[in-house]
């Protein structure tokens, strides 16, 4: 039978989730849709996990590396290791809630050609259970975006979780995704590069449940780096597919995240060196913001950002800011 979705679950020691990913999605398949690991050479126990699962479930397809060569590879390796027209990037520490593959596919048979599909999703603390966000993107109906430019404007950054993403096969392995490697977002990059000239669509209902820590360490400050290779291609989408407005509005977005990532980076251990100064000036000089409030928190110093993180822990100013995010 013709493969029309491939479920694609790039792994790296998930051993100690991925059991629960596999149970949410084995549990709804259908005819013409496969599951695909690709594991970036795991230590730990995730391929005898997997190799159980293979053995009541002849769907599941597994693909090791010898070496680990780093996530953004894995994710590319992961589209171009599946069989199926469109391909569901799917973490290992996610689960999919009930009538989510149903709904994509629904989704795929009612629409042709679709570039994309934005998956919505939930956001859950995987240690203490709470739910921390309902409804991550604000829509309470589907959106079917005729072109890249509606798309951006309704999406914004929320593409960047990797199991929101169904795209087609074909696109992905045209559009060159290497360009983005080593940036942490080839799975955003690569799908703004294949939206434009075609339709795609917006799921509002969350059936993605995002349960996934932060695994970079972010020992030598990674979170603010990451952020600006976002910001960065943002900024470089092609002007013919998106307008201004739109880009400014994935932009601001990714910008309110700032504050956090820089106070995260120099908690952990960053130094502020002129190379990062000189980057940050380049992406952000011209925001009087930038200079009034992310530059002075940048040279704050360590013991003042973890005093910092001890009053962002506290639940009231957590929940104001998740508020003032999802509203600005």
């Amino acid at each position: 039978m013709e493969t029309k979705l491939s479920i694609a679950i790039p792994t790296y020691n998930g051993a100690a989730t991925i059991r629960e990913t596999l149970d949410s999605i084995v549990s709804q398949l259908e005819d013409g849709v496969e599951i695909v690991i690709s594991d970036n050479a795991s230590t730990d126990e995730t391929p005898e996990i997997v190799r159980e699962y293979q053995s009541k479930y002849p769907m599941i397809r597994y693909l090791r590396n010898n070496e680990n060569l780093g996530p953004d590879r894995n994710f590319d390796l992961a589209v171009r290791r599946s069989q199926g027209d469109y391909v569901w990037l799917f973490g290992d520490d996610d689960e999919i809630a009930p009538g989510g593959i149903k709904k994509v596919l629904e989704v795929l048979r009612s629409h042709n050609n679709l570039a994309a599909i934005y998956v919505n999703f939930s956001l859950y603390d995987r240690d203490s259970g709470q739910c921390l966000d309902e409804r991550y993107l604000r829509i309470q109906h589907d959106v079917y975006c005729e072109n890249s430019d509606t798309f951006l404007a309704r999406v914004t950054i929320s593409p960047n979780f990797l199991s929101s993403n169904v795209v087609r096969r074909s696109l992905w392995i045209q559009a060159k995704p290497m360009r983005y490697m080593g940036t942490y977002w080839v799975q955003y990059g690569t799908l703004l590069s294949i939206v434009p000239g075609h339709s795609s669509y917006c799921i509002s209902t969350p059936y993605v449940i995002n349960k996934g820590r932060n695994r970079l360490g972010d020992k030598a400050g990674m979170a603010l780096d990451i952020l600006l290779n976002l910001l960065e291609i943002i900024q470089g989408l092609p002007k013919s597919a998106y307008s201004r407005d739109s880009v400014a509005k994935a932009r601001k977005k990714a910008r309110s995240f700032l504050p956090r990532k820089i106070s995260y980076s120099r908690r952990n251990g960053l130094s502020v060196t002129c190379p990062l100064i000189k980057r940050l000036v380049h992406q952000l000089g011209l925001s009087p913001i930038f200079w009034l409030r992310d530059m002075p928190l940048l040279l704050l110093p360590r013991f003042v950002h973890q005093l910092l993180w001890r009053f962002y822990k506290l639940k009231l100013v957590n929940d104001i800011y998740w508020k003032k995010w999802h509203n600005g």
